[in-house]
């Protein structure tokens, strides 16, 4: 029996069992989009403190961003290093969704509770019928 070590986001699964050694991910900003958290379209700001006017950015509908020079991103750190002239930084968190004043990070995290609380919730309703 494999040895059980945690629980983690599984894509559209949600939270599921992990064994040891076993690989798992975060939820991508397409799983955001597939839980209507964002939406195609989206606009993305970031208020950089040393720069004069905010980056902007626009969320495709394959969870790709878009930066206002029409490059096309897989990830929002490699979005915010392409407009940090290439100094890595955390997209995730630098990120903020205009219309909801939260940053991607924020989403993400209120994503992977809710999913967690259902899991647990569903655990709890299957060990009262056993």
């Amino acid at each position: 029996m494999p040895e059980v070590t945690d629980k983690c986001f599984n894509g559209s699964k949600g939270y599921s069992s992990v064994t040891k050694g076993e690989v798992y991910r975060m939820p991508s900003l397409k799983d955001l989009i597939k839980a209507g958290l964002l939406s195609e379209g989206e606009s993305l700001i970031w208020n950089k403190l040393t720069s004069p006017t905010p980056h902007e950015a626009t969320l495709l509908a394959d969870g790709r961003i878009e930066t206002t020079d029409g490059k096309i991103h897989n990830s929002p750190s490699t979005a915010a290093k392409h407009v940090n002239s290439g100094i890595s930084t955390n997209g995730w968190r630098v990120w903020k969704v205009s219309s909801k004043g939260k940053s991607l990070g924020e989403i993400r995290e209120f994503l992977t509770k809710k999913v967690e609380s259902i899991s647990l919730d569903s655990q709890s309703s299957r060990k009262a019928l056993d």
